[in-house]
């Protein structure tokens, strides 16, 4: 029986059925497995700006498992919260509006879509204290006041709020929230949590401003504003308005340098003086507790052995409140108004000294030492006759008129026979201005200041920061 044998080039055996050539391979194609990942996951926040034309985004980027497929494109679930932009693997997001979305990465090729997601917290920061108008709905949350401390502390609270009412987001802001506020004339701010950078700003979700000591000037109260920001970005401030005041009837203002009869004066004293003009009421002055709202002492109180300064102003407490008026003269009129009226009462008592004076001369060593006499009877209101000299036999001493006036002496009367305090070189008595023909204010000096109190009712009351007042809470009430 013989061997069997292949030669060279026969047919191959059925051990080797199949084989190629040498270097010839034969491979299955394989579809490959897709995938894309999200790099910021799992979440992310974006800052929702004040300003849309600042908007501050937050970049997203995703990786894939195999390049030359189809590419990626970027959705949200709801885009009114955040949207995102971009196609390939980077893409960004800003908010619109606060809420937590969803961001979904898909990746597409070969047949397949792939996709990724990740959770978008768009946020915003608001202030959450001081609010309210305080022009129209003053209140305790947007009215601050000096205390009347000897050295008085204004403390505004300023507190953010994060929305949504995210962990994550309150984590964030925290640090990067600054607050400044406009300056209260030149009184020392500090910071209850101050930037470490800048004490001049706030810093957190919740500090304090605290100013030391009320400021110089009337118009250094009023509006101010309270602005936060979110370091790093571009969007511009938040901001609130709130009014600041002084305490009315406290005594802490910063020195006037005037002697006051009543002791330190009351900061409406201070501040009004302010408002109708310190060179206008230089002569004027704070007199304390009174009936009345103001005298003017070279008149009211004129003395024969004591000269009174000729153009002195005093205003008492009264003058603070309010006047009920006069039906000849005006209505009501209240605190700074009050003030105001009652200064030009006595503006025009001091004008009627000024031109009575002249009439009698103003001679030292003799009763008219002190010029016209007011709350006397008619003592040295006479032009002496023939014959008569002063100190000459007690006719004009300088404790008062002696034999002035006696029957025989020639003397003349300077004033009015039936008014005393009229001098005859004003000319004619006028006549009464009530409905019955009387004076108002009973005499013909006093008619003329009741006429000049010719302020309206509020007319000063933008410039009056007193708490109570008039921008106090209600708008125009003197007294909340």
């Amino acid at each position: 029986m013989s061997e069997n044998k292949t030669e060279a080039g026969s047919p191959a055996d059925s051990t080797n059925k199949g084989t190629l050539p040498s270097g010839i391979t034969v491979s299955a194609t394989k579809t490959p497995t897709l995938s894309v990942a999200i790099r910021e996951k799992p979440r992310v926040l974006v800052y929702i700006t004040p300003a849309a034309s600042a908007q501050e985004t937050v970049d997203l980027h995703a990786d894939v498992s195999h390049e030359g497929a189809g590419g990626i494109t970027w959705t949200s679930a709801d885009a009114t919260i955040a949207n995102v932009v971009g196609s390939g693997g980077t893409a960004y997001v800003y908010g619109l509006k606060p809420g937590v979305t969803t961001v979904t990465a898909t990746y597409s090729g070969w047949g397949q879509n792939v996709t990724d997601t990740i959770e978008v917290v768009a946020y915003r920061v608001i202030i959450d204290h001081p609010k309210g108008d305080p022009k129209f709905a003053g209140s305790a949350t947007n009215e601050f006041t000096f205390t009347d401390a000897n050295v008085g502390v204004l403390t505004v609270n300023c507190r953010a709020k994060v929305e949504p009412d995210d962990a994550d987001a309150r984590a964030e802001a925290e640090p990067r929230i600054r607050w400044s506020m406009d300056a209260v004339g030149k009184s020392e701010l500090k910071w209850t949590i101050a930037d470490p950078i800048d004490p001049t700003k706030g810093q957190g979700i919740n500090t304090s401003a605290v100013f030391k000591g009320l400021p110089l000037r009337y118009d250094d109260f009023g509006v101010k504003t309270v602005s936060l920001t979110l370091d790093g970005s571009s969007g511009g401030p938040v901001t609130a308005s709130i009014e600041v005041f002084w305490p009315k009837y406290a005594t802490n203002h910063p020195p006037d340098g005037l002697i006051h009869l009543g002791g330190t004066s009351p900061n409406w004293f201070y501040y009004w003086r302010q408002v109708i003009g310190e060179g206008y009421m230089k002569h004027c002055r704070y007199g304390g507790g009174n009936p009345n709202f103001g005298v003017a002492p070279a008149m009211y109180d004129w003395k024969y052995g004591a000269a009174l300064v000729k153009r002195r102003i005093v205003i008492y407490d009264t003058a603070a409140d309010n006047d009920p008026g006069l039906p000849e003269t005006h209505g009501p009129v209240t605190g700074i108004d009050c003030f105001y009226n009652t200064f030009l009462h006595e503006s025009v008592h001091v004008d009627q000294i000024s031109k009575a004076d002249p009439v009698v001369g103003i001679v030292p060593g003799t009763c008219w030492a002190n010029g016209w006499s007011w709350n006397q009877p008619d003592h040295n209101h006479w032009r002496l006759g023939p014959g008569r000299v002063a100190n000459a036999g007690g006719v004009c001493t300088p404790a008062g008129p002696g034999t002035m006036g006696s029957a025989g002496s020639g003397d003349v009367l300077l004033n009015d026979a039936t008014e005393r305090d009229w001098p005859t070189a004003w000319g004619a008595v006028p006549p009464g201005g009530k409905a019955d023909g009387t004076y108002i204010g009973d005499f013909p000096i006093e008619q003329p200041a009741y006429l000049a109190e010719k302020s309206p009712e509020h007319a000063k009351a933008k410039w009056d920061w007193g708490a109570p007042g008039k921008n106090h809470r209600t708008r125009n009430k003197w007294d909340d």
